[in-house]
Protein backbone atom coordinates (compact mmCIF):
# COMPACT_ATOMS: atom_id res chain seq x y z
CA UNK A 1 0.00 0.00 0.00
CA UNK A 2 1.22 3.14 -1.28
CA UNK A 3 0.99 6.77 1.12
CA UNK A 4 0.91 10.22 0.11
CA UNK A 5 0.57 13.45 1.58
CA UNK A 6 1.54 17.17 1.48
CA UNK A 7 4.79 15.70 3.25
CA UNK A 8 6.65 18.76 1.59
CA UNK A 9 5.47 20.98 3.78
CA UNK A 10 4.80 18.39 6.42
CA UNK A 11 8.91 17.46 6.37
CA UNK A 12 10.76 20.44 5.04
CA UNK A 13 8.96 22.97 6.87
CA UNK A 14 6.46 21.35 9.29
CA UNK A 15 3.67 23.40 8.20
CA UNK A 16 0.92 20.38 9.35
CA UNK A 17 2.90 20.47 13.04
CA UNK A 18 1.31 23.60 13.39
CA UNK A 19 -2.33 23.58 12.42
CA UNK A 20 -2.53 19.85 14.24
CA UNK A 21 -4.84 19.28 17.62
CA UNK A 22 -4.30 16.70 20.44
CA UNK A 23 -1.64 14.60 22.13
CA UNK A 24 1.93 14.52 20.61
CA UNK A 25 0.77 17.01 17.76
CA UNK A 26 0.74 20.94 17.99
CA UNK A 27 -1.83 23.07 19.74
CA UNK A 28 0.24 26.32 19.35
CA UNK A 29 -1.58 27.43 16.40
CA UNK A 30 1.25 29.66 15.40
CA UNK A 31 -0.06 32.68 14.10
CA UNK A 32 0.40 31.79 10.21
CA UNK A 33 -2.06 33.75 8.93
CA UNK A 34 -0.10 37.09 9.71
CA UNK A 35 2.90 35.57 8.90
CA UNK A 36 2.04 34.80 5.09
CA UNK A 37 0.97 31.36 5.49
CA UNK A 38 -2.85 31.86 5.92
CA UNK A 39 -5.69 34.04 3.87
CA UNK A 40 -4.93 37.07 4.92
CA UNK A 41 -0.95 36.55 3.98
CA UNK A 42 1.18 38.87 1.30
CA UNK A 43 1.33 38.04 -2.30
CA UNK A 44 -1.25 38.78 -5.50
CA UNK A 45 -2.74 36.14 -7.71
CA UNK A 46 -0.10 36.39 -10.03
CA UNK A 47 2.30 35.74 -6.94
CA UNK A 48 0.13 32.64 -6.62
CA UNK A 49 0.26 31.73 -10.09
CA UNK A 50 4.28 31.67 -10.43
CA UNK A 51 4.68 29.17 -7.43
CA UNK A 52 1.89 27.41 -9.08
CA UNK A 53 3.80 27.13 -12.32
CA UNK A 54 7.08 25.95 -10.48
CA UNK A 55 5.13 23.64 -8.30
CA UNK A 56 4.27 22.34 -11.81
CA UNK A 57 7.57 22.06 -13.39
CA UNK A 58 9.16 20.37 -10.15
CA UNK A 59 5.89 17.62 -10.34
CA UNK A 60 6.97 17.13 -14.12
CA UNK A 61 10.09 16.83 -13.65
CA UNK A 62 9.68 14.17 -10.73
CA UNK A 63 7.31 12.08 -12.55
CA UNK A 64 9.53 11.91 -15.32
CA UNK A 65 12.56 11.03 -13.78
CA UNK A 66 10.53 8.03 -12.08
CA UNK A 67 8.38 6.96 -14.89
CA UNK A 68 10.87 7.51 -17.83
CA UNK A 69 8.65 9.27 -19.58
CA UNK A 70 6.58 12.59 -19.39
CA UNK A 71 3.79 13.65 -17.39
CA UNK A 72 0.08 13.13 -19.02
CA UNK A 73 -0.99 16.73 -20.43
CA UNK A 74 -4.66 16.31 -19.97
CA UNK A 75 -5.02 17.81 -17.17
CA UNK A 76 -6.19 21.29 -15.86
CA UNK A 77 -5.93 23.36 -12.65
CA UNK A 78 -9.20 23.52 -10.50
CA UNK A 79 -8.49 24.90 -7.98
CA UNK A 80 -6.32 25.79 -4.65
CA UNK A 81 -7.09 23.39 -1.93
CA UNK A 82 -6.53 24.27 1.74
CA UNK A 83 -4.18 22.04 3.42
CA UNK A 84 -6.55 20.37 5.70
CA UNK A 85 -8.50 19.44 2.39
CA UNK A 86 -5.64 17.31 1.18
CA UNK A 87 -6.44 13.40 1.97
CA UNK A 88 -9.92 14.22 1.12
CA UNK A 89 -9.71 16.19 -2.25
CA UNK A 90 -6.93 13.86 -3.51
CA UNK A 91 -8.39 10.31 -2.39
CA UNK A 92 -11.41 11.39 -4.19
CA UNK A 93 -10.35 12.69 -7.28
CA UNK A 94 -7.96 9.27 -7.53
CA UNK A 95 -11.34 7.42 -7.10
CA UNK A 96 -12.68 9.49 -9.66
CA UNK A 97 -10.29 7.98 -11.88
CA UNK A 98 -10.76 4.60 -11.03
CA UNK A 99 -8.28 3.31 -8.20
CA UNK A 100 -9.32 2.82 -4.91
CA UNK A 101 -7.83 5.34 -2.27
CA UNK A 102 -8.71 6.31 1.31
CA UNK A 103 -7.47 9.32 3.47
CA UNK A 104 -5.29 8.76 6.74
CA UNK A 105 -6.10 10.29 9.69
CA UNK A 106 -3.43 12.94 9.31
CA UNK A 107 -4.75 14.05 5.94
CA UNK A 108 -2.31 11.89 3.50
CA UNK A 109 -4.07 9.72 1.39
CA UNK A 110 -3.07 5.70 0.78
CA UNK A 111 -3.81 3.67 -2.24
CA UNK A 112 -4.28 0.11 -2.95
CA UNK A 113 -1.48 -1.34 -4.42
CA UNK A 114 -1.50 -2.73 -8.06
CA UNK A 115 -0.11 -4.26 -10.28
CA UNK A 116 3.16 -3.39 -12.13
CA UNK A 117 1.46 -3.31 -15.32
CA UNK A 118 -0.93 -0.61 -14.16
CA UNK A 119 1.95 1.39 -11.94
CA UNK A 120 1.86 3.74 -14.61
CA UNK A 121 -1.66 4.61 -15.12
CA UNK A 122 -1.55 5.25 -10.97
CA UNK A 123 1.03 7.75 -11.57
CA UNK A 124 -0.58 9.48 -14.06
CA UNK A 125 -3.38 9.83 -11.99
CA UNK A 126 -1.68 10.85 -8.67
CA UNK A 127 0.07 13.57 -10.81
CA UNK A 128 -3.59 14.94 -12.36
CA UNK A 129 -4.64 15.30 -8.91
CA UNK A 130 -1.48 16.85 -7.90
CA UNK A 131 -1.81 19.81 -10.65
CA UNK A 132 -5.61 19.84 -10.38
CA UNK A 133 -5.56 20.40 -6.85
CA UNK A 134 -2.65 21.64 -5.65
CA UNK A 135 -2.15 22.80 -1.96
CA UNK A 136 -2.26 26.68 -1.66
CA UNK A 137 1.05 28.31 -2.37
CA UNK A 138 0.63 30.32 0.48
CA UNK A 139 1.49 27.25 2.47
CA UNK A 140 4.93 26.82 1.11
CA UNK A 141 6.07 30.83 1.67
CA UNK A 142 9.33 30.97 3.93
CA UNK A 143 8.33 31.19 7.54
CA UNK A 144 9.38 34.15 9.43
CA UNK A 145 11.63 34.08 12.95
CA UNK A 146 8.87 34.18 15.25
CA UNK A 147 6.90 31.42 13.92
CA UNK A 148 10.13 29.12 13.51
CA UNK A 149 10.63 30.17 17.53
CA UNK A 150 6.88 29.17 18.29
CA UNK A 151 7.82 26.13 16.62
CA UNK A 152 11.02 25.26 18.83
CA UNK A 153 9.14 26.39 22.11
CA UNK A 154 6.43 23.60 21.16
CA UNK A 155 9.44 21.31 20.87
CA UNK A 156 10.92 21.88 23.38
CA UNK A 157 8.25 22.45 26.49
CA UNK A 158 5.29 19.89 24.75
CA UNK A 159 6.37 17.38 22.56
CA UNK A 160 9.11 16.08 23.74
CA UNK A 161 7.97 15.70 27.36
CA UNK A 162 4.95 14.55 25.27
CA UNK A 163 6.84 11.67 23.88
CA UNK A 164 9.10 10.40 26.89
CA UNK A 165 5.63 10.12 29.02
CA UNK A 166 4.36 7.85 25.92
CA UNK A 167 7.97 5.80 26.54
CA UNK A 168 10.00 7.05 23.40
CA UNK A 169 13.70 8.36 24.60
CA UNK A 170 14.73 11.86 25.81
CA UNK A 171 16.22 13.63 23.77
CA UNK A 172 18.45 16.92 24.79
CA UNK A 173 17.13 19.95 22.62
CA UNK A 174 19.69 21.81 20.57
CA UNK A 175 19.67 25.71 21.42
CA UNK A 176 17.54 28.26 20.03
CA UNK A 177 20.78 29.85 17.99
CA UNK A 178 21.54 26.40 17.26
CA UNK A 179 18.11 25.15 15.87
CA UNK A 180 17.35 28.20 13.84
CA UNK A 181 20.74 27.77 12.09
CA UNK A 182 19.76 24.60 10.93
CA UNK A 183 16.00 25.08 10.39
CA UNK A 184 14.86 24.07 7.22
CA UNK A 185 18.21 22.00 6.97
CA UNK A 186 19.20 18.21 6.43
CA UNK A 187 20.49 19.44 9.83
CA UNK A 188 17.30 20.46 11.40
CA UNK A 189 16.51 18.74 14.88
CA UNK A 190 12.59 17.40 15.07
CA UNK A 191 11.84 15.12 17.94
CA UNK A 192 10.10 12.70 15.67
CA UNK A 193 13.12 11.48 14.76
CA UNK A 194 13.95 9.20 18.05
CA UNK A 195 10.25 7.84 17.33
CA UNK A 196 10.09 4.28 15.81
CA UNK A 197 6.93 3.29 14.48
CA UNK A 198 6.35 -0.05 13.66
CA UNK A 199 2.52 0.61 12.20
CA UNK A 200 0.83 3.35 11.13
CA UNK A 201 -2.18 2.66 14.28
CA UNK A 202 0.99 3.29 16.15
CA UNK A 203 1.76 6.71 14.33
CA UNK A 204 -2.29 7.31 14.58
CA UNK A 205 -1.90 6.99 18.57
CA UNK A 206 0.84 8.73 19.47
CA UNK A 207 -0.39 12.06 17.39
CA UNK A 208 -3.82 11.41 19.41
CA UNK A 209 -2.90 10.35 22.71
Amino acid sequence: MRMDSPARWWLVALTGLLFAVGGCADSTGANTEENGNGSNGPGNPADWEQLYREEVESLAAAFERENGQPPPSDVEFVRFIEHWEYGEVHSQCVREQGFDAQPTFDNGVTYEDVPPEQGLALHEAIYRCQVAYPVHPRYSLPWTEEMIRTLYDYYVDELVPCLIAEGYPSQEAPSWDSFLAGYNTEHQWVPYDVVSVDSEEEWQRINEV
